[in-house]
């Protein structure tokens, strides 16, 4: 993967336009609740949402109070086009490399540094997707189970 750039909101917002981008990116929220849209499809968000969309999808955020993002922009990544959701690790692991990549971007000089932290991010994002379609298969197939529990032919 390869950074484009890294952002964070300067200000509390209540409202992102719809908007896209020739880019992955990848938003972080740090704070606030709210939704966020992707073409149709509306999702929740609190504070350690993140949101991996895939270039060109058109998305918006809003929010009855205010949120604030961190927001990633990044090349090469070798998933489906579509849009990922996670949630933080109890330990903040991905808001930590978000931060650092912020901030070593806006520090300019540290292209080696950003590298390596795009490298750890993409192992915890692939991490995490993977970790989620585990727990998604388990609730299905529990569920396939409840269901289906009184068929002796089942």
């Amino acid at each position: 993967m390869q950074l484009c750039y890294a952002g964070k909101t300067l200000r509390p917002l209540h409202d992102c336009s719809f908007h896209s981008h020739d880019s992955w990116e990848l938003v972080y929220n740090e704070k606030g609740t709210g939704t966020i849209e992707f073409g149709p499809d509306a999702y929740p968000f609190s504070e350690g949402t993140l949101f991996l969309c895939s270039p060109e999808i058109s998305h918006r955020k809003c929010s009855d109070r205010v949120f604030e993002d961190y927001y990633i922009r990044f090349q090469g990544l070798d998933l489906a086009p579509g849009v990922y959701s996670l949630t933080d690790t109890a330990d903040q692991r991905l808001f930590l490399l978000v931060r650092l990549l912020y901030l070593c971007f806006c520090d300019g000089g540290a292209a080696p540094m950003c590298g390596s932290l795009m490298q750890a991010l993409e192992s915890l994002i692939r991490e995490q997707l993977a970790s989620a379609a585990v727990d998604r298969n388990a609730a299905q197939l529990r569920q396939l189970i409840i269901d289906h529990f009184s068929d002796p032919e089942f």
